[in-house]
């Protein structure tokens, strides 16, 4: 059996279930997952290849969140300090 990928390692879109009920404007779960994921994609040794072929460390300021809901945004904004988290909206104007 080889080496284990890492959960997010290539480039795509990832699906990450997250069981919940009742839920309407904002998941405290989805916000939790949420939180998760940016951990993993910014521990240590956590990187990016750029066009030239170079890599960089990974950090907050190279991921985006954007929140269907602005009370999912409002969760997500008292999480780690220099997420951008946002809707659609905000981030296409």
């Amino acid at each position: 059996m080889g080496p284990r990928a890492a959960p997010f390692d290539g480039s795509g879109l990832f699906h990450v279930p997250v069981p919940h009920v009742g839920n309407q404007n904002v998941s405290t779960e989805e916000a939790d997952a949420v939180e998760r994921v940016v951990a993993t994609l910014t521990r240590d040794g956590a990187s990016w290849t750029d066009a030239e072929g170079e890599r960089h460390p990974l950090t907050l300021e190279d991921i985006l969140i954007v929140a269907p809901y602005n009370a999912h945004v409002a969760e997500l904004s008292q999480r780690p300090p220099g997420m951008r988290v946002g809707t659609v909206d905000k981030f296409q104007g």
